[in-house]
């Protein structure tokens, strides 16, 4: 047995998979009534890749998927996919599998619906930056006239590996490193909660968002790299969204991160964007934004490698994925990012299809001399200025099934002097180009 099996051995994996085998039996009876509806979908993502040396990668998915209603108030969605890469020439998995149900509720002086959701399903924050990842669990949401508040909970460790992007610890690396090639280990096991509110047209025609998110490690001190390589995190965020005139609107958010285990932190992140959209001239979108997040100059790995005797300002990210250049795209903690875009449609026809050209450019600065995501960067560096990339991504849809995206993107990382952070771990420039198809039936 692999260490990676072996690690994620939890006392709660049977009961949870009783549980969610539950899940799939309906409470709902088939009837003559219940209604089915299924279909496929492939995406291809060919990439090639420069920093001094050509690599090409290649990625597809293809899967199926079945909508089941048994109701006007109950369903379930079942999707499955394979996966194949130049690594992994063979790998399934079950993306979704979840039992819906929705309840309204009527009186004389209130209307609300009640809906909830059982399986594995997507869990994601009203960013993006802290928490966006499928989970096994359940959710509850109670729609009022004045806002909506939801609460869920879920569980990472029946997650495989290959779709597992949750990463706190060196052991979690640890596990991600050890996997079977095969890709069929589950992943670390967490438990996370999340508590949401979100009221419309508060104040000013504000739309005003607040998120509480907890993580909870459950891995057993026998499995971890070193001991008490655990931590746990709460996060308490909240968002703005608005129009301050015709045309141009913005969103501004915060979150607070708190961490305790193998070490405590206190960290912050904050962003915003301001978007200016121009419909008359073809659909052109003028987007403005920025997002920092903390970091501490004694953080000298980003998972976990903190070494000072107080608490550590090191922002923790739950999930991780790509959000940032094409190129280059570390993950929030110890990074501050500015971008600029510019996107026009110069074709959007019923006949021809739909183009999008969007142009952007981004810079990239470390917070402070700490560690980041992203590996090769010089601790000892004094320099926070870590580079800057310009994209420009071809979307073009002939029609609603099928989307075909070419992007491709240059990045020249600082390394002018021998003091600068990718002084000898990065080439003057590098580059990527991306070629993506999806089709959908």
């Amino acid at each position: 047995m692999s260490r990676a099996i072996k690690t994620n051995q939890h006392p709660g994996l049977f009961i949870i998979a009783v549980f969610l085998m539950f899940i799939g039996m309906s409470p709902q009876p088939i009837t003559a009534q219940t209604i089915f509806d299924w279909g496929g979908f492939a995406d291809s993502s060919s990439e090639l890749r420069w920093d001094g040396e050509a690599d090409y990668q290649q990625d597809l998915e293809a899967g199926i998927w079945l909508n089941t209603r048994f109701s006007e108030n109950a369903s379930l969605r079942t999707e499955a996919k394979y996966q194949f890469n130049l690594d992994r020439s063979f790998f399934a998995d079950l993306s979704q599998f979840v039992f819906t149900g929705t309840h309204p509720v009527e009186t004389e002086t209130l209307t609300s619906r009640i809906s909830y959701r059982l399986g594995r399903f997507n869990f994601a924050d009203f960013t993006g930056y802290v928490l966006d990842h499928n989970l096994d669990g359940s959710e509850i949401e109670v729609e009022l006239p004045w806002g909506t508040f939801s609460a869920g909970a879920g569980y990472t460790g029946l997650t495989f590996v290959p779709n597992s992007r949750i990463l706190l610890t060196q052991s979690d690396i640890g596990v991600h490193l050890s996997a079977p090639s095969n890709g069929y280990a589950t992943a670390p096991p967490k438990t996370i909660e999340r508590l949401a509110l979100a009221l419309p047209q508060l104040l000013l025609e504000q739309d005003v968002s607040v998120s509480i998110i907890a993580q909870q490690d459950l891995q057993q001190e026998s499995d971890l790299l070193s001991p008490n390589d655990r931590i746990f995190t709460e996060y308490l965020g909240l968002g703005i969204a608005g129009s301050m005139a015709r045309d141009l609107y913005h969103r501004l958010y915060g979150y607070f991160n708190y961490g305790h285990g193998a070490y405590s932190t206190l960290a912050y992140l904050a962003g915003g964007e301001l978007t200016y959209y121009m419909e008359d001239f073809n659909y052109s979108r003028l987007k403005l934004s920025g997002v920092y997040s903390s970091g501490d100059p004694e953080q000298g790995s980003y998972y976990g490698g903190y070494s000072g005797s107080d608490y550590s300002n090191h922002f923790i990210p739950l999930s991780h994925r790509e959000q940032f250049g094409i190129v280059f795209s570390p993950s929030p903690g110890n990074l501050s990012v500015g971008e600029f875009s510019y996107s026009i449609k110069p074709l959007s026809s019923v006949y021809a299809g739909e183009l999008q050209i969007e142009l952007s450019g981004l810079s990239f600065i470390r917070s402070t001399t700490g560690a980041i995501s992203e590996p090769g960067v010089s601790t000892t560096s004094d320099q926070l200025y870590l580079g800057s990339e310009a994209d420009l991504r071809l979307k073009y849809r002939p029609f609603s099934d099928l989307g075909i995206t070419l992007s491709g993107g240059v990045f020249m990382p600082n390394n002018y002097t021998d003091d600068s952070p990718f002084s000898d771990s990065r080439t003057e420039l590098e580059a990527a180009g991306r070629l993506n198809i999806s089709f959908t039936y």
